[in-house]
């Protein structure tokens, strides 16, 4: 909106520097209503969320195809072989 309208803005910058100001901005209000209300999880919800990040290698996770430890292990050897071969 700035860029639209800097004849009488005075806005003169960069789109690429506008969209990092924004990030900055963004990160800035969203860290201040992060710690001003922290989000309290329901009984329902509060299974979903990993204490830590080790958390996911210990819980079993689905049967087959669909197991997550399988999925990254082969995402692991795609990038390995992606990388070895490029």
């Amino acid at each position: 909106m700035l860029d639209w309208y800097k004849d009488y803005t005075g806005w003169n910058v960069s789109f690429m520097r506008a969209s990092f100001y924004l990030f900055l901005i963004c990160s800035a209000i969203l860290a201040v209503v992060s710690r001003i209300a922290p989000h309290q999880h329901a009984p329902e919800s509060q299974e979903l969320v990993w204490q830590n990040p080790w958390e996911v290698l210990s819980a079993l996770g689905f049967e087959g195809v669909g197991n997550n430890k399988f999925l990254s292990l082969l995402l692991l050897t795609v990038v390995a072989v992606y990388v070895i071969f490029r």
